[in-house]
């Protein structure tokens, strides 16, 4: 079993290389290689299709008890479900989806509370970071397209101030 620190050495690795997954993705395989346990894609992979749920449904789900979510819930800012109008908490996928790798770093992976917490943090860092790089290289590739066309319209002038002179001459 990995440790703590390798494994958040992987994760800044996989973030170097872009390769870290999105925590608002629902699909599995853009998730780090150390999620990537049968038993927790078979989790992943059992969420419902619905757009809420309640704390009930999600302990039982995530395998754990509801004041272990509600404990997570004062630990790490991103799990805080909404409250309804009966101020019953109503999870998300994504706040399934956060619970299940909560569970997974505490209770496969052994982390602390606190690592866990850096770990996510680090993660939510990773894909705001690499957000930004797709929306540069989208940017890049928008200006490459444009100075192209510029490029262009320059040889077209050229050709047309050249075809002038040569009449003129």
């Amino acid at each position: 079993m990995n440790s703590s620190k390798q494994l958040l050495k992987e994760a800044e690795r996989l973030s170097k290389i872009g390769a870290t997954g999105g925590i608002n993705s629902t699909d599995p395989k853009d998730i780090p290689d150390f999620f990537r346990q049968d038993a927790f894609i078979q989790k992943w992979n059992s969420i419902p299709n619905k757009l809420a749920f309640k704390i009930g449904e999600v302990a039982e789900l995530v395998g754990v008890k509801q004041y272990v979510l509600r404990y997570w819930e004062t630990e790490f800012e991103e799990l805080r479900p909404s409250k309804g109008q009966n101020n019953q908490r109503m999870y998300t996928r994504k706040n399934i989806e956060l619970a299940l790798m909560i569970q997974h770093l505490l209770h496969v992976e052994r982390f602390s509370i606190e690592g866990a917490r850096k770990f996510m943090r680090k993660r939510k860092e990773d894909l705001r970071f690499n957000k930004m790089l797709k929306g540069s290289k989208k940017a890049i590739d928008d200006c490459r397209v444009i100075g192209q066309e510029i490029q262009s319209e320059i040889h077209q002038m050229k050709l047309r101030l050249d075809a002038y002179f040569r009449r003129e001459v």
